[in-house]
């Protein structure tokens, strides 16, 4: 989950057991989690809802895909 502003209730087991931040605050502190600026700060994408069929293969192996 990404947070606006300064949420000290927004954070995830980080680096031996540290905590870290997904709030936009995490960024002037430095305390953000690993993947924060790939899945909190990516560009939206739009998409187009089809009907449905059969499962098709990840984009990504790991991280983030669809």
């Amino acid at each position: 989950r990404c947070c606006p502003g300064r949420n000290n209730a927004c954070w995830a087991p980080g680096a031996h057991r540290a905590r870290c931040y997904c709030d936009s605050y995490c960024e002037r502190t430095s305390d953000c989690c690993e993947d924060y600026h790939a899945v909190c700060r990516r560009a939206a994408v739009g998409c187009a809802v089809g009907p449905w069929g059969p499962w098709s293969g990840c984009s990504s192996p790991c991280g983030v895909g669809s």
